[in-house]
């Protein structure tokens, strides 16, 4: 079955949409890319983190750029992927903004510390899953922009 691209209405005036699992990626992503802005946080006990936020701020304004969200949208109809390896990516992403706001609602305090860091670990295991999935792109600014995003990430779950 041939993969479908979007387009706005056929003749009769319908939507086309595309099947749910390869909608945009824009709205997850911002999804995912808010609850990252959450986690990525400095500790008032780990004060050396505070030389690290130039990286974070970096790496999170290029991922919420207009520029970058284009590209990923573009690379992510370009892609050829099964829509269930789609559906997949689109969970694992959309996962974790929904278990932050569980930790936050069921957590104690040092529960919820806890979960920060498990929670940025899972995350940048979703930025590597992301990376991944346009490993084939002939445009090497998205990878290198999910490269530093993951970097950041991985700067805040050791601290």
């Amino acid at each position: 079955m041939a993969e479908q691209k979007p387009h706005a209405s056929d003749d009769s005036g319908g939507s086309n949409r595309l099947p749910h699992e390869v909608q945009s990626i824009k709205p997850v992503w911002r999804s995912f890319v808010g609850g990252l802005k959450v986690l990525m946080v400095v500790d008032a006990d780990n004060r050396p983190l505070d030389q690290f936020l130039a990286v974070r701020d970096h790496a999170l304004g290029i991922v919420q750029s207009e520029v970058f969200e284009n590209q990923l949208e573009k690379e992510w109809f370009e892609a050829n992927l099964q829509p269930d390896v789609r559906a997949g990516l689109i969970a694992e992403m959309g996962a974790v903004p929904r278990a932050f706001e569980v930790s936050q609602a069921t957590g104690s305090a040092a529960e919820q510390k806890g979960w920060r860091k498990h929670l940025l670990e899972v995350s940048s295991t979703v930025v590597e899953s992301v990376k991944d999935f346009f490993s084939n792109s002939n445009n090497g600014y998205v990878k290198s922009a999910l490269t530093l995003l993951k970097e950041s990430v991985d700067i805040y779950k050791g601290w």
